[in-house]
């Protein structure tokens, strides 16, 4: 079962260590936050289930008979295997092991959020799209971090049991920045501008999204896309040209790429 108090990055955390570094230094901040340990997760190996969670066995191909209804879904091992390698990431990024996690050989429950008029913006300052979106039946993720801590890149890919659950989770996205141009974050009280626009040409659909401060040294960069019942995202929050966007664009075609090798495998 995701553990997403234990595993999922925290933009709010972060902001509000880097806003008390700042206030320490007498500096801007940086969006990330100053040598900040990283929680307890569970990794692959010994990621568990709830019986209210889960039922059933993910097969790693998804090649079972057309008589499953969960057939065709890729567990999470087998996301875990799409995941860019650290040899991607920048130089002297490593992996954090401890952030590595995936629903292994498991379904878990399905989470997809509801359409809303007005999302909770604030979300966007705990890991934006699963705290938006939603979870799908099946996960992985992974965090890099920079040398010195102060920069971190996150990959997650869910999988969902239909397509229509994968459209709903990323069309809660879609004009995001007019929905909440603005947030104040509860921790940090940081004033945070939220701007988002459409990728074309990656996946089904594609959104970019950034959120800056005045009280951030740089931006935060979430791309997130999906690929039929599958969907990614990559948040950056490094000291990156351009806010991390770059970074956050090839890690998320990189990904495409994978999800649509394994349709056509």
């Amino acid at each position: 079962m995701r553990n997403s108090a234990a595993t999922r990055w925290t933009l709010a955390a972060v902001a509000a260590t880097a806003l008390l570094t700042a206030g320490c230094g007498g500096g801007k901040a940086s969006a990330t936050a100053a040598k900040v340990s990283s929680p307890t997760a569970t990794s692959s190996a010994a990621a568990t289930t709830s019986a209210d969670d889960t039922a059933t066995t993910a097969p790693e191909d998804a090649t079972t008979t057309t008589s499953n209804p969960l057939a065709g879904i890729p567990n999470g091992t087998k996301l875990q295997s799409l995941l860019a390698p650290t040899s991607m990431m920048p130089s002297g990024y490593t992996g954090d092991l401890a952030s590595t996690q995936d629903s292994a050989g498991d379904f878990q429950k399905e989470s997809v959020n509801a359409v809303t008029d007005k999302p909770d913006c604030t979300k966007l300052g705990t890991n934006g799209f699963q705290s938006l979106g939603g979870s799908g039946l099946t996960f992985a993720m992974s965090t890099s971090d920079a040398p010195d801590k102060l920069g971190r890149i996150t990959q997650d890919v869910d999988a969902y049991g239909i397509t229509e659950d994968a459209q709903t989770a990323e069309s809660i996205l879609s004009g995001l920045s007019v929905q909440c141009p603005n947030y104040t974050d509860p921790d940090s009280k940081a004033k945070v501008t939220v701007t988002e626009k459409p990728v074309s040409g990656v996946g089904d659909e594609a959104y970019v999204i950034t959120t800056t401060s005045p009280d951030w040294e740089y931006g935060v960069t979430m791309e997130t896309a999906r690929v039929g019942g599958e969907v990614v995202a990559v948040t950056v929050a490094t000291s990156l040209p351009h806010n991390g966007a770059d970074m956050a664009a090839k890690l998320t075609t990189y990904l495409v790429g994978q999800l649509k090798g394994l349709s056509t495998s």
